[in-house]
């Protein structure tokens, strides 16, 4: 991925179409023999990373598989006699749990870093879902400035901030131009992330329609729950809703922010 990051800088620089302030057009050494050689191979990477994700979306359902299996141990749950049970094998299905969600954030992680340098115009249903999709499973999920990961995650940042107006203005399509399925699917995607803090865990997430939250320019990429899905047609009108804090679950893609409303702060015991 940070081989493909390189090609697309050159490419960019050849193009002229780098920020002001970087390197003139031509002022790094190319021929019209590298660029082609340059555009070639990022196609190859490209392919490569398409297969690629095929794995980590098949390790990733193994490792859903073990943390059910450990959260379930955890908790003690399916104990005929749970006076019975050694705590620490408790403890050992914990700290299993931990394990199983670190590799779960690190291939998220690296489905971010393989969807880098994916250009806006080529932005689609399912490249939007993966960025998104993976986001929000590590803003749940990670404990940030710990050293978790195996990838930087000031560049996990990098790449949100590249693509953040892009996904944006992809949403803003999708409204105008009546795509109904497509929106929902994406953010029906990113609410299967939700199942280690949502009490129904199990739920039916395409059972739910998604919207945009209006009624202020400055509510631009912002989308929430808005109740039962109406239609399974393709084609239609998004809901648009202004109850702005009233939203069960609610998704801010400038901010990358992820409310869910309904859980509440309960104070301690006395004494």
């Amino acid at each position: 991925a940070r081989v493909e990051s390189s090609a697309n800088y050159l490419l960019r620089q050849s193009e002229g179409k780098l920020p002001a302030g970087g390197p003139r057009p031509g002022a790094l050494p190319s021929t019209a023999a590298a660029i082609t050689e340059l555009r070639a191979g990022r196609q190859r990477l490209r392919k490569i990373f398409l297969e690629a994700e095929a794995w980590l979306d098949a390790w990733l359902v193994e490792l859903q598989g073990l943390a059910g299996k450990a959260a379930a141990a955890a908790s003690g749950m399916g104990e005929e006699d749970s006076k019975g049970k050694a705590e620490g094998g408790k403890e050992t299905a914990k700290k299993s749990l931990d394990e199983y969600m670190r590799q779960s954030c690190n291939i998220h992680a690296h489905i971010l870093l393989l969807n880098r340098n994916v250009p806006e115009h080529d932005l689609d249903e399912r490249c939007v879902k993966r960025i998104i999709s993976s986001f929000t499973f590590l803003s749940l999920h990670h404990t940030f400035n710990q050293g978790f990961l195996d990838v930087p995650e000031t560049e996990l940042f990098e790449v949100y901030q590249h693509h953040r107006r892009g996904l944006v203005r992809w949403f803003n399509k999708q409204q105008k131009t009546q795509e109904y399925g497509c929106f929902n699917r994406v953010l029906q995607e990113v609410h299967k992330q939700f199942a280690t803090i949502d009490s129904a865990g199990g739920v039916d997430t395409n059972s739910f329609e998604w919207g945009c939250i209006g009624g202020d320019k400055r509510n631009a990429g912002r989308y929430s729950i808005v109740g039962p899905r109406r239609s399974d047609a393709e084609r239609g009108d998004i809901a648009i809703t202004k109850q702005n804090d009233a939203a069960w679950i609610e998704l801010n893609v400038q901010l990358l922010q992820v409310t869910v409303r309904g859980r509440h702060v309960t104070p301690l015991e006395r004494s």
